[in-house]
């Protein structure tokens, strides 16, 4: 059983800014091994910020592609959930194209 004492943290690295039309990289990483089905989650819910929402859609369509490649994660509505195997889990890369509107 994971308990609480034993938590992992998750951090989440990359392009603090970038320019309309180009793609801003973000990296989520865990510090330590999830026991072997174990999972945690993260919730990617974007607060209200000065955008559209077709750049919501595109945040959640880039996070849920990402999460997709790597059978240890999956992206239901805005949740990331990792799934552990008892081994530290692999890096998510997440690659969001830029809409220049």
């Amino acid at each position: 059983m994971f308990a609480a004492s034993d938590a992992a943290t998750v951090s989440i690295s990359g392009d603090a800014a970038t320019t309309e039309g180009a793609t801003a990289s973000y990296t989520v990483s865990v510090s330590d091994p999830i026991p072997s089905g174990e999972t945690f989650t993260v919730d990617t819910a974007l607060t209200d910020i000065d955008t559209t929402s077709a750049d919501y859609a595109a945040f959640l369509t880039a996070v849920g592609t990402a999460a997709g490649a790597n059978a240890d994660w999956s992206l239901s509505g805005s949740t990331l959930t990792y799934t552990g195997t008892g081994a530290a889990p692999s890096d998510l890369s997440i690659d969001l194209g830029i809409t220049d509107d």
